[in-house]
């Protein structure tokens, strides 16, 4: 019957003959006193029988590995996608924790995330695809000649704690100008606009709207034909102090426009 979990002479335990159907895709409650056989039913039988299922869909070196489970003693189980099970035990004080983390699939999911899934830019929804300077290079070197850009080392967020240090830090390293809030400031500019917001009665208001987003300013150019090592060197600049970010922004264009490598 679509949609139905079959279950037939189920005798796991203390389970005598037992048949079911079981509708899909709705929660179910297993209820009865102890030891009518709640566990033997929803654990014992069911989830080790879509456990199989699950084990069987690996492949033979995996399955080596895990072995197979002993099956349950019932004479047949239909419409069982393979199952996970969770303990039940107190719920983790820890408030990250999801079904994934309870479940121990959270390792499975990321490496299948990591193979299967595509990453997009917060910003512009395009793909992320890792690139080396010289691929960020040529294509910041494709933009039309004339093109007035930017080229971005993020600190915040990023590898600094908060905005200030950001802005300290890029004082540290040489650089002459950042971009705070989406507007390019001197070093010292910036560092006086941290410093009135400590004092402002607005500070928290202040904080956020001014210090969002930090930029390190690794260069400003014009797009022409003869600045392609000079883009490359800027870039591995930039991927440099940002840990493996750089942000290209085209003159006259908003923030959220910006290209992120």
């Amino acid at each position: 019957m679509a949609g139905t979990i079959l279950v037939r002479n189920a005798r796991e335990h203390n389970l005598r003959g037992v048949d079911l159907d079981l509708p899909r895709e709705r929660l179910i409650v297993v209820t009865g006193v102890s030891g009518s056989g709640k566990s033997s039913l929803a654990v014992d039988t069911l989830f080790r029988f879509g456990e199989r299922r699950y084990l069987e869909g690996l492949s033979p070196r995996l399955r080596a590995h895990l072995g197979s489970g002993a099956r349950p003693e019932v004479d047949r189980v239909e419409g069982l996608p393979p199952t996970l099970c969770v303990p039940a035990d107190p719920p983790p004080r820890d408030p990250r924790a999801t079904l994934a983390s309870l479940a121990d699939v959270l390792d499975y999911l990321r490496v299948l995330w990591a193979v299967a899934g595509e990453a997009l830019c917060h910003r512009c929804g395009r793909p992320v695809a890792r690139r080396s300077p010289g691929e960020v290079a040529d294509a910041v070197a494709a933009l039309p000649e004339g093109t007035k850009v930017l080229l971005l080392a993020p600190l915040f967020p990023g590898p600094e704690k908060d905005a200030a240090a950001a802005v300290e830090r890029a004082r540290r390293e040489g650089f002459v100008r950042v971009r705070v809030g989406g507007g390019v400031k001197e070093i010292e500019e910036a560092e006086a606009s941290g410093e009135e917001a400590e004092t402002s009665e607005d500070k928290a208001e202040a904080t956020t709207r001014e210090t969002e987003e930090v930029d390190a300013v690794v260069d400003r150019l014009v797009v022409r034909g003869n600045l392609r090592s000079r883009i490359q060197d800027s870039v591995e600049v930039a991927l440099k102090a940002s840990g493996g970010t750089v942000v290209v922004a085209v003159d006259g264009a908003k923030p959220e426009d910006d290209l992120l490598f």
